[in-house]
């Protein structure tokens, strides 16, 4: 539905992914209380206008020149972005596999998942370099994507580079990383993923092959978030926790389990206390319960994300952000003289009214822009409730 209305509806696009641009083009879509443990500038676009399959749609692009790496050998070519893009698109495509919600997974066993993770790590030279990034896990049955983007948007309040790679993406596989704030750009994502993928697969083996998507997908967001260089990567778990493949980070700084409830049952269990077993397997030291915030702690500041259930997700992601800066050794000369144990930071106060996570229990109002030629938007009568992604 919601790719439906994209196409039909450039305003909605852009208030749903929250950018002043979209880009809608041929999809390929790669179809309370919570607890704590302690432990680019954006590419250049230009206007153009493609025909698919009958429908018109706008593609917003650039020329850009990019230097791959492939069998060791760097190469450079001009291309038109699009087409580029896309040429990554469907290689991306090939790494799905036909595995059903109830039948066996393409990599049989987890500790070869995980061990085969380790290894597509090790091919990256990202080993060593994964260990030095300062990440804040999540894990959890509904929330943790929120929590996510609620960490990300306080610590770039307080000044941090920050790196967020969540799942899944609606429209552009390009969501699942954020650095600052906004999806990685175009130019910066082909050189990445290309540099991967030829690296990978240039060492496939009979016992090694190419990584199924989301593993694949995993390790491209380790690659990203050390290139870039990033202060902080907050990284949400795709499934679980104990065997996901996130679950190579070794050192976190601190994790984060959101609300837990009856999910993948096929793969995690059918008790809450074998799901709540998975989850834990992402916590590295002790743990701590987190109560909900209050709306006077909020001193009048509304969360971005709609819900009353956004009260408990705020309160695991101030906690996380807290024990991070403390832990890093920031807390200290950011607050220490300022802050009052019974407020939250302005810094904070700011992420949490700022955070943004599209199509997720989102309200969008359709404007009518004033005929007359002014600014003023007036209402169109159609208000649109979007609620996807969910698992």
């Amino acid at each position: 539905m919601v790719q439906v209305l994209l196409s039909n509806n450039l305003y909605l696009g852009q208030e749903i992914m929250g950018h002043s641009e979209i880009c809608v083009r041929r999809d390929h879509i790669l179809s309370g209380f919570t607890w704590m443990a302690l432990s680019s500038p954006s590419c250049t676009h230009i206007d153009g206008v493609k025909k698919l399959k009958g429908l018109r749609y706008r593609n917003m692009s650039s020329q850009i020149v990019g230097k791959f790496s492939q069998n060791n050998q760097d190469i450079s070519q001009e291309f038109q972005l699009p087409s580029a893009y896309e040429s990554a698109m469907e290689a991306l495509s090939t790494l799905i596999t036909q595995k059903k919600r109830n039948g066996t997974s393409a990599i049989s066993g987890p500790n070869q998942k995980l061990d085969r993770m380790l290894r597509y790590i090790k091919i990256l030279g990202l080993e060593e370099k994964i260990a030095d990034l300062k990440i804040i896990h999540v894990a959890g049955t509904k929330g943790k994507g929120s929590t996510c983007a609620f960490s990300e948007a306080i610590l770039r309040e307080c000044g941090f580079r920050t790196g967020l790679f969540t799942s899944p993406h609606l429209i552009d596989v390009r969501e699942r990383y954020r650095l600052d704030g906004m999806d990685i750009c175009q130019g910066n994502f082909l050189q990445y993923f290309w540099d991967c993928w030829n690296q990978l697969k240039a060492n496939i083996s009979e016992d090694l092959p190419m990584p199924p998507l989301f593993q694949f997908l995993t390790v491209l967001a380790f690659k990203i978030f050390v290139s870039e260089k990033v202060d902080v990567a907050i990284i949400e778990v795709g499934l679980g926790g104990k065997l996901d493949s996130t679950n190579v980070i070794k050192e976190p700084v601190v994790c984060g389990i959101t609300s837990l409830g009856m999910d993948h049952m096929e793969t995690l269990g059918d008790t809450l206390g074998q799901i709540a077993s998975h989850k834990a397997g992402i916590l590295k030291i002790p743990l701590k319960v987190v109560a909900p915030l209050t709306l006077e702690k909020l001193n009048g500041t509304r969360l971005s994300l709609s819900g009353d259930h956004q009260l408990s997700n705020a309160a695991l992601a101030v906690s996380l952000c807290k024990s991070w800066l403390r832990s890093t050794g920031n807390w200290k000369r950011l607050f220490e003289d300022a802050y009052e144990e019974n407020s939250l930071p302005e810094q904070f106060l700011r992420g949490l009214s700022a955070a943004r996570l599209s199509g997720r229990a989102q309200i969008v109002v359709d404007p009518l822009i004033n005929a007359s030629g002014g600014n003023k938007r007036l209402s169109g009568g159609l208000t649109f409730y979007l609620d996807g992604a969910q698992s």
